[in-house]
């Protein structure tokens, strides 16, 4: 299986409108509103419908996020590469840890608790049928079914399968350095995560 890393959100293509009761607006009938209304949905469809041409003739992962970044604001595109290079700094502190390390865990567990996780590893809310373990290694940007699948997931894992940037740590990351490195219980581990057992000892998220 492809490991995602060995790479809720989009640009938004159009300027908001301005709306009644904002500084240089006028009163808006109900027609004028109805014909923005349908104007702004027609506007997003075909933006829609514009992605999923280029993302079908899209070849490499590579390429499907570099489209994707240049979709986004100079600002929220530093400000989301910033967060992702400290998540990716998280990470080899968490891969090359030797010994004991309290305020580490400490920050890793906090960092959960506060961002969640990227479902990244095999287990998933929508689960193998829908969702195979082996998707990282397949086109899933060229898949429109996948994809709203993977980003179903949660706004930590769209924007990653979007940007191929981080806002959380990947969930079977943080599994690997809680029960291998820090001695945590598996149970323990999957509780932070979120994760749970059913009766049948599968392992999913709600």
């Amino acid at each position: 299986m492809k490991d995602p890393l060995d790479g809720d959100r989009t640009a938004d293509l159009y300027p908001d409108p301005i709306i009644p009761g904002e500084a240089g607006a006028t009163v808006e009938s109900e027609d004028e509103k109805r014909r923005r209304i349908a104007r702004e949905k027609k506007q997003k469809q075909r933006a829609a419908a514009k992605q999923k041409k280029q993302a079908l003739n899209t070849e490499s992962e590579q390429e499907w996020f570099q489209q994707n970044r240049a979709r986004l604001k100079p600002d929220e595109l530093t400000a989301t590469q910033e967060k992702d290079a400290y998540v990716r700094d998280l990470l080899f502190s968490m891969k090359t840890l030797k010994g004991q390390d309290e305020e580490l865990v400490q920050i890793v567990v906090e960092f959960v608790e506060e961002r969640g996780v990227a479902h990244l590893g095999r287990i998933t809310k929508a689960g193998p049928e829908t969702i195979p373990a082996d998707w990282p290694s397949r086109p899933y940007w060229q898949q429109p079914e996948l994809l709203a699948a993977l980003e179903g997931e949660g706004w930590q894992t769209a924007q990653y399968v979007r940007l191929g940037l981080l806002a959380a740590l990947p969930d079977f990351r943080v599994e690997q350095f809680l029960t291998q490195k820090v001695g945590w219980s598996w149970e323990r581990a999957i509780s932070l995560l979120g994760q749970r057992v059913s009766s049948r000892d599968i392992v999913s998220y709600p």
